[in-house]
């Protein structure tokens, strides 16, 4: 994801050594993506839990 310019990383010379990771533009833009299939897994598991409830 680094090479694609999705993340980016920091390298801090310390001990214990440090990395810090974060999104880059692109990888912010992904946000409204990930939401959406969030939305749709939430969709997702509410049917299978209305599939898997006994008739009455």
């Amino acid at each position: 994801m680094e090479q694609e310019k999705v993340i980016f990383r920091t390298v801090h010379a310390q001990v214990p050594p440090k990395i810090e990771y974060g999104l880059t533009d692109i990888g912010k833009a992904l946000g409204p993506v990930f939401m959406g299939l969030l939305d749709w897994a939430d969709l997702r598991r509410a049917a299978r839990a209305s599939e898997s409830e006994p008739a009455h």
